[in-house]
């Protein structure tokens, strides 16, 4: 059977640290659990954008608003704070974007972009994915793709082709490229 077209965005796989960050109000887009984020020079956090050399923090994990309340988004214009796994050493699970050439078992270690769209408004969730088609061995691509993740996502069992779920980790790490924000 195909898989299951529902991007969660990054989910963590295992164990991995996370920490804070701010978000202030002139990021010009909403917050999802599961979204990738960057460091901005100033410190704060916004959503990462697709494509070669954009360096990756890691995913949110958990919002909270300017009071320190828990929240399911944080939008545009909202200041608030941001766990973000920002372990260079975790890994995740992400859905492949369904695109031409999909996921094969021999993409096992290539490297790929992201794919960022707009979050779910009703379940609360990223829609980021990683580019099936953009697999391939360019050290600026954002993904490095670990394995197949073996497990069941609703009802189906996940495997190779369209929309496969894959662990990877993020191979352009802001803690791990050499150059400062």
């Amino acid at each position: 059977m195909a898989n299951v077209d529902h991007p969660n965005g990054l989910m963590l796989y295992g164990t991995g640290y996370c920490a804070w960050y701010d978000k202030d109000s002139t990021s010009s887009n909403i917050l999802y659990v599961g979204d990738p984020v960057v460091r901005e020079t100033d410190g704060n956090v916004v959503r990462a954008t697709a494509g070669a050399t954009n360096y990756v923090l890691g995913p949110v994990m958990a919002l909270q608003d300017s009071s320190g309340r828990p929240v399911r988004t944080l939008g545009a214009a909202a200041e608030g704070k941001v766990l973000v796994c920002d372990d260079p050493n975790a890994q995740f699970i992400i859905q492949g974007d369904g695109s031409t050439g999909p996921c094969a078992d021999g993409d096992e270690g290539a490297n790929v972009d992201l794919v960022i769209g707009t979050g779910s408004t009703t379940e609360y969730q990223s829609a980021a994915e990683f580019a099936e088609n953009s697999a391939g061995t360019g050290n600026t691509l954002q993904l490095r793709i670990v394995k197949l993740w073996d497990g069941i996502y609703s009802g189906q069992v996940n495997a190779w082709g369209a929309h496969a779920r894959v662990v990877v980790r993020i191979n352009l790490h802001q803690h791990r490229y050499t150059t400062g924000v």
